[in-house]
């Protein structure tokens, strides 16, 4: 029910004119771990979060490298990319860098002037599992060669 709730007030947001994606619903801490906000019982952590740096706002489609901050204690990454009804497209597999480029076979599937969002988590980390909050970016069409002279 939440999430359909979620998604009727994206759409009303997209047809306002706001693109931003609604912000992913929180999920409640399992038996035994803290709160991503390190307020779980017990926890003397300090909040940890993956912060992504790229792509956002309009971008071009080649090379689409999908890029974040590293988490501490964090061993590998898996990112996600959706299109503007937050359906997903594609899932990286999991590497244990801060940045992977979408293959040749997703780009091919993107199409210039639409809205897309992505997140990162981790998949390898001491704690939680960690995800970031959903980043929009539009694909804009890639500017024309010069012709030849």
């Amino acid at each position: 029910m939440a999430g359909g709730i979620l998604a009727v007030a994206f759409l009303v947001a997209l047809v306002r004119g706001n693109s931003a994606p609604p912000p992913p619903a929180a999920k409640p801490p399992q038996a035994g771990e803290s709160s991503p906000s390190g307020s779980g019982a017990g926890s003397g952590d300090l909040a940890r979060t993956i912060t992504p740096t790229g792509p956002r706002g309009a971008v071009a489609l080649d090379g689409l490298t999908f890029a974040w901050m590293p988490v501490s204690g964090a061993t590998t990454y898996r990112v996600t990319v959706y299109d503007a009804l937050m359906k997903k497209v594609w899932t990286s597999d999991d590497v244990s860098t801060t940045s992977v480029e979408a293959p040749e076979k997703v780009r091919g599937y993107l199409q210039p002037g639409h809205l897309y969002h992505w997140t990162v988590a981790t998949s390898g980390v001491e704690g939680p599992r960690l995800e970031s909050e959903a980043t929009s970016f539009r694909l804009v069409a890639p500017s024309p060669s010069p012709a030849p002279s």
